[in-house]
């Protein structure tokens, strides 16, 4: 009897650790459904602007750098943004890897994650093309359907007026990535001006409950590509030499600068019991001191998943 009884005993102890064992997986999140800007750099973007003559081409205009020709591609610092793999001859291994998946210590980003769509666009407009006049005087107006955005970015420029600026973006994930988590990082750019995150959860009747999970001031918010030293909620997770330059008037890869790349020190706790949805980017408009920019450009999550009830009592 005792040998029956203690035998049920282990059998309950088992049962018991296999429904509070978990497994995670982590996500590294698509999300796409709120790009809004053209952060990175390609090789034949860079190829179209040099193809122009500002003065002879574009009238008012005195730079054939990318950001200029085409908008987009810088943040806060107008002069730099990361190189991919293969695009500096001195080093084809610097950079992010083409394939867009980042590894750091909390796990795998991905970079423009809208699976099956190219990391950038390739300009087939522009100077010496019938589809756009030579005497256009501002060709950012002809050349925005040739931008491919890929990364989430908050921006409002110092102004009287932060009223006329959207001030936070929902990041709706697609339905297969909906799910329960236990926490999530990000990789993040911006001004070190203040930011939040707020996570979306499925509220079960339709609607969204929407809980702040990042919070921070003036001062503390995301660092700037040349922060060698961010405050220690950040966490330096990679940086490049070389890097793109927005710089004398056209731009070029600059083999000697460093630009750093940031994820959050702890990652943002969720909570396992609700659905996630998605999550919202948002700044405080204040708008002073040179504006405000906050981006994101990578997101992952570990997903919550307890197996073990269903493993022994199926």
């Amino acid at each position: 009897m005792n040998r029956i009884i203690n035998t049920w005993s282990v059998i309950a102890v088992m049962g018991l650790a296999f429904t509070c064992s978990a497994r995670v997986q982590q996500v590294q999140f698509d999300i796409s459904s709120a790009y809004n800007y053209d952060f990175f750099i390609s090789t034949n973007e860079q190829n179209e602007a040099m193809s122009y003559n500002p003065e002879q081409n574009w009238a008012g205009m005195g730079s054939r750098g990318v950001n200029t020709v085409f908008g987009d591609h810088s943040i806060n610092n107008p002069n730099y943004t990361y190189i991919w793999q293969g695009q500096y001859s001195g080093d084809l291994n610097a950079g992010i890897p083409t394939n867009g998946v980042y590894t750091t210590s909390y796990g795998n980003f991905g970079f423009c994650r809208k699976f099956g769509v190219a990391l950038d666009k390739v300009p087939n407009g522009g100077f010496g093309n019938p589809q756009v006049p030579s005497n256009t005087v501002l060709p950012s107006l002809v050349m925005t359907n040739y931008l491919q955005p890929n990364i989430v970015l908050a921006w409002i420029p110092h102004t009287g007026s932060p009223s006329a600026y959207k001030l936070s973006f929902d990041i709706n994930l697609p339905v297969p990535q909906r799910g329960k988590y236990v926490d999530a990082n990000f990789i993040v750019l911006g001004n070190s001006k203040g930011c939040k995150i707020y996570a979306n959860y499925d509220n079960g009747a339709g609607g969204t409950n929407q809980v702040k999970v990042f919070d921070q001031p003036n001062g503390n918010g995301f660092p700037d590509i040349q922060t060698a030293s961010p405050p220690n909620i950040y966490t330096q997770c990679g940086f490049w030499a070389p890097g793109w330059s927005n710089a004398a008037d056209y731009t070029f890869i600059r083999p000697t600068a460093n630009y750093y790349m940031f994820m959050l020190a702890n990652p943002v706790q969720l909570d396992p019991h609700k659905t996630l949805l998605g999550f919202t980017l948002a700044i405080p408009g204040v708008a002073w001191d040179g504006g405000e920019a906050s981006a994101i450009l990578a997101a992952t999550g570990t997903m919550f998943s307890d197996y073990g009830t269903r493993f022994f009592f199926r």
